[in-house]
């Protein structure tokens, strides 16, 4: 499970540019519910670098699919520059242009 963390006063919700408040994510399984992230805020101001850092499974790729707009939160807010953030991000990269590995080899994805 995510640890949560304040917004400092130096990167408070209205000076950063990507700014979670207070966003949290569940997952319903057969076996129940398993959160993933709760109650994580964080912000960053533009050109500021973040990292990630956490053992497998506590939720650092839910955490960055949710910043990116790729998944919705099941509650909290993400904002970009200000305005709510998109629900889904829109993919720009053709897949017949990605380069793709498998067992090492380079594949075109064609």
């Amino acid at each position: 499970m995510a640890q949560t963390k304040s917004l400092s006063s130096e990167t408070n919700a209205e000076a950063a540019y990507l700014c979670l408040q207070g966003v949290s994510k569940v997952y319903a399984t057969h076996d129940g519910s398993v959160r993933a992230l709760e109650q994580v805020s964080v912000g960053a101001r533009r050109g500021e670098f973040l990292s990630v850092l956490g053992p497998s499974g506590c939720g650092k790729s839910t955490l960055l699919m949710i910043a990116a707009g790729l998944l919705r939160p099941s509650s909290g807010a993400v904002s970009i520059d200000g305005a709510p953030s998109p629900a889904r991000a829109p993919i720009s990269a053709s897949c017949s242009r990605v380069p793709c590995c498998w067992n090492g080899e380079r594949h075109s994805a064609t």
